[in-house]
């Protein structure tokens, strides 16, 4: 790319550099020095042919830029610009930061498990890639999010990914830990995770250095959907008459689903969790009590699941198809959808997503979900439905409004925790007692994961 094409990139590669111009070797945009120097030398005695000076000479010269961005905390994207400016006159030298700064994993072995194969890339490698957000944190004990979750690669076959992500907590970038393909899930829960555990236990005991400071590392919760949750952790899926994670009460079969009505049910504990106590909802031990994390209360709901593709559609679709006393007229979906679509000129750039009419519900996104229930619900339902029913939605969503904001959710936590089981006694009243899914349950413990992580967006 040349200078001219590259734009205010360019200009912020060379106000970069002027700020940098008193600290930076000369020999990084001088290459009459020492470098010549040393090819000199070469070529007088040990190298012979002229590619191998040109090898070495790259190699030194990609030294040495990979010690002065280290010592000077150059920014990533400025080592980026700079390396492609460079690439004109030096083709061998990387084009970005992180091969320049070694951060790639370069051999990843691949392991025969049962029922398909396992890469592991690493945690350790993972965390490299945020090691400037990091230093910056000031932290000594590293803390990362965990989560896990299978995906169809082929529509042609039963071929899936089983990947395990993480994310260092301050941070807005995953990495691959490590993962498995098969012709389904892994069918061994244990071998799965192992090469994970083994490394994450070296890292909480033993620690690690980045420039030169010593760091541990500690695994903060795991984000997983509700069957992910169910196999790492070993318990009985969240269809079970002892599905709920967080409480002890037995499911009810009503109209072919398993409910759960109770508002007050005993809480599990983490220590009873570890020592096996629950024999009803959990198989078998999981091998993630070796890293002496709570698994009960580490273990979070997300809210993408729970409450977007979870209450929020379980909602529309009693509104569309449900029974007479709640399901809406023709004439009140057409309303509702018109709305929706004119809105689309006001949403602005920020959301992800335009609305849509409610007859494309069946391929709503989350994040359309999510729009509905804290924004253009609150305007499409009005007077488009019965006031009790309106009155239910909005009291979700001023619940979901502050469990999501940084500032509210400590303050209002347990006022929302009184709100929301208000909310579920009275989602049964309107809907019948069969509303009362595990979706929906799960709302009660929805603070519980606010008090220990923060909002929801962290989680």
């Amino acid at each position: 790319m040349s200078l001219s094409q590259s734009g205010s990139g360019y200009s912020n590669f060379s106000s970069e550099r002027q700020s940098h111009s008193s600290d930076l070797p000369a020999d990084v945009y001088d290459y009459d020095g020492e470098d010549a120097e040393l090819i000199h030398e070469y070529s007088d005695s040990d190298v012979e042919d002229d590619d191998d000076v040109e090898e070495h000479t790259q190699h030194s010269l990609s030294a040495r830029l990979s010690q002065w961005v280290a010592g000077e905390n150059i920014t990533n994207s400025s080592v980026d610009h700079l390396l492609r400016v460079l690439h004109d006159y030096h083709p061998d030298l990387p084009l970005t930061y992180r091969t320049l700064m070694d951060t790639r994993p370069h051999q990843i072995e691949i392991s025969k498990i049962e029922g398909g194969e396992y890469a592991h890339f690493g945690i350790l490698s993972g965390i490299k890639t945020v090691e400037r957000e990091i230093l910056i944190l000031g932290v000594d004990t590293v803390e990362y999010q965990v989560n896990t979750d299978g995906l169809p690669l082929f529509r042609s076959s039963g071929l899936q990914l089983w990947p395990i992500l993480g994310r260092v907590v301050g941070t807005n970038s995953p990495f691959l830990i490590g993962a498995f393909s098969g012709s389904c899930k892994p069918p061994n829960a244990e071998q799965f995770l192992r090469p994970f555990i083994t490394e994450a236990l070296e890292l909480s005991d033993v620690g690690f250095m980045l420039q030169g400071v010593h760091f541990r590392a500690q695994i903060s919760c795991f984000i997983c959907d509700a069957p992910a949750r169910a196999f790492v952790k070993q318990t009985k899926l969240h269809s079970g008459y002892y599905g709920c994670e967080r409480c002890i009460q037995k499911g009810e079969y009503v109209q072919g689903r398993v409910v759960f009505p109770e508002l007050n049910s005993e809480r599990r504990s983490d220590e009873q969790f570890a020592k096996g106590d629950y024999s009803s909802h959990q198989k078998n031990m999981s091998p993630l009590l070796e890293l002496n994390v709570g698994l009960v209360s580490c273990c979070v709901l997300d809210y993408m699941h729970l409450v977007c593709l979870g209450v929020m559609r379980r909602m529309i679709f009693f509104w569309l198809k449900g029974p007479l006393h709640i399901r809406l007229s023709a004439r009140h979906v057409a309303v509702i959808s018109s709305t929706l679509v004119s809105l689309r000129v006001n949403i602005p750039v920020e959301f992800a997503r335009k609305p849509r009419s409610m007859s494309e519900v069946d391929c709503w996104k989350a994040t359309e979900f999510r729009q509905f229930v804290l924004y253009t619900g609150l305007i499409a339902l009005k007077s488009q439905v019965k006031s009790k029913i309106y009155e239910h939605f909005v009291c979700l969503s001023v619940a979901m409004h502050i469990l999501l904001s940084p500032t509210l959710c400590h303050h209002y936590c347990d006022y929302v925790d009184q709100l929301l089981h208000v909310w579920v006694k009275d989602s049964m009243k309107l809907y019948g007692k069969h509303f009362a899914v595990y979706n929906v349950h799960s709302l009660l413990h929805l603070p519980d994961n606010v008090r220990k992580f923060g909002n929801l967006d962290r989680i």
